[in-house]
């Protein structure tokens, strides 16, 4: 009897079932970082939008903390400051075109930017303000102020909001 051969090689239907294997596994990391490609994204997008609410939101409270007066419309806030040495007259808070903007006037000058939105990437879809108020006699007082602003960005809507009170017997 003659004796057969031992092949230790594998078959081509065993190499065909490790290449079907692998590249159901391949498949599956693909689509897991793919998923987490995503999801990097929407999170800085979401980082970014809150970023800007809160810069501005904080640059208007420090402005309100130190305000002589404040006068309050829809979509815009206006600030009298305590005269100090640059010539501040007169700040403005106001939504224009999906963008809010801080707007200084010193003298005869007036200095406007953009404070959030506007870049295409982040739109201000509202800017409210409520003014909590006290009466004591014949005199009307500013206790608190609460500036929301909604930002949309990626179709997405954001609403930040921030508190500030206008401190009274405070030198500068």
């Amino acid at each position: 009897m003659a004796r057969r051969a031992h092949n230790k090689a594998f078959s081509f239907v065993e190499l065909l079932v490790v290449l079907a294997l692998m590249g159901l596994l391949l498949g599956s990391v693909a689509v897991g970082m793919r998923a987490m490609t995503d999801s990097y994204q929407q999170n800085q997008g979401i980082t970014a939008a809150t970023q800007a609410a809160r810069y501005g939101l904080t640059r208007m409270m420090q402005d309100v903390r130190t305000a002589d007066e404040l006068s309050v419309a829809t979509n815009n806030l206006t600030i009298i400051p305590p005269p100090d040495g640059n010539g501040t007259t007169q700040i403005n808070y106001q939504l224009t075109g999906g963008t809010l903007m801080h707007v200084r006037q010193a003298g005869a000058s007036t200095y406007s930017s953009p404070l959030v939105g506007g870049d295409g990437d982040i739109q201000v879809t509202a800017f409210d303000l409520t003014r909590l108020t006290e009466t004591r006699g014949t005199l009307t007082y500013t206790q608190s102020l609460t500036a929301r602003i909604t930002l949309t960005s990626d179709g997405k809507t954001y609403t930040t909001s921030a508190t500030g009170a206008v401190r009274r017997n405070q030198e500068y």
